[in-house]
Order: structure tokens, then C-alpha cells, then sequence
């Protein structure tokens, strides 16, 4: 048995005794996920800002210019089902 079997849990599972100070490392977490959230948001409104004269150059059909921009759509919608379905293979 390891170490982390024979710590005491509360009922939702989480380790209890743990005393450690807390530390700065939060923080660039947080700020690392704002500007991955801002750069993403702008990068979005951007390409649809930009899309009537991307269409023009590149000489792309609607039916071309549906798929890019939707293809914002299903990342947007694929990704928080990554951490559930890994969740699941770990419990």
C-alpha cells in the first residue's frame, strides 16, 4: 500500500492533512488560462471579422467557409468533454 492509501479521506474523497503553504504557482495558472482565453476569444472574432475578404482572395464556396467557421463551433464543443472522459478512465 502506498502512501496516499493510508492517509484519512473526508466523504468526497479528497486527502485531509495535507499542511503545505500555499504557493505563487496558482496565480501564473490562472494568468496562463486568461491569456490562452483572451488570445483564443480574439483569435475567433478576428477570423470572422475576416472571413468576407479570406472568401474573396482564396476563392473558397460558402460551403467551405461553413466548415472553417464552424470548425470554432466543434473545438469549442469537444473540449471540455476531454477532462470528463479522462476523468473517468482515472477513478
Amino acid at each position: 500500500m502506498g502512501l496516499v492509501s493510508q492517509l484519512p479521506l473526508c466523504k468526497e474523497g479528497f486527502i485531509l492533512g495535507n499542511e503545505a503553504a500555499p504557493t505563487h504557482m496558482r496565480w501564473f495558472v490562472f494568468f496562463s488560462l486568461f491569456l490562452l482565453c483572451a488570445v483564443n476569444y480574439m483569435d475567433r472574432t478576428v477570423i470572422f471579422i475576416c472571413m468576407p475578404l479570406i472568401e474573396e482572395e482564396l476563392q473558397f464556396s460558402p460551403a467551405v467557409v461553413g466548415f472553417i467557421l464552424s470548425s470554432f463551433f466543434w473545438g469549442a464543443c469537444a473540449c471540455p468533454a476531454a477532462p470528463i472522459a479522462v476523468s473517468g478512465m482515472v477513478c
